[in-house]
């Protein structure tokens, strides 16, 4: 089932950048991106994005997100009523490779 995405934005310099290259990541055989701007707070941007979303999980991608080429929004697995996914991403400032900045796979149940 392909997931609502939805990028979140909040002054971040280089979102325009960002949400084009999420546009043209994103399959065209699946629900096209949104974003979600200006609220202040993580866990509020992320319950705007469940109140608008679709489908029972959604995605967020942080709008200072360059996604890697190849990135294609699929899920291989069926995720379960309360599961969080995060794909990993590489921190800028230290090279590192982990969950900070990445893409993120949420339940709209938990909001």
């Amino acid at each position: 089932m392909p997931y609502d995405i939805f990028m979140i934005a909040y002054g971040e310099p280089n979102r325009e950048e960002n949400w084009a290259r999420l546009l043209a990541i994103v399959p065209k055989d699946r629900p096209a991106p949104r974003r979600i701007e200006n609220i202040p707070g993580l866990f509020a941007s992320h319950a705007a994005c469940a109140r608008a979303s679709t489908t029972p999980w959604f995605f967020v991608v942080d709008a200072d997100n360059w996604i890697r080429d190849g990135f294609d929004f699929a899920v291989p697995f069926t995720p379960t009523t309360d599961e969080i996914a995060v794909w990993g991403a590489t921190n800028p400032f230290n090279d590192l490779y982990y969950g900070h900045g990445g893409i993120k796979l949420l339940p709209v149940s938990v909001f």
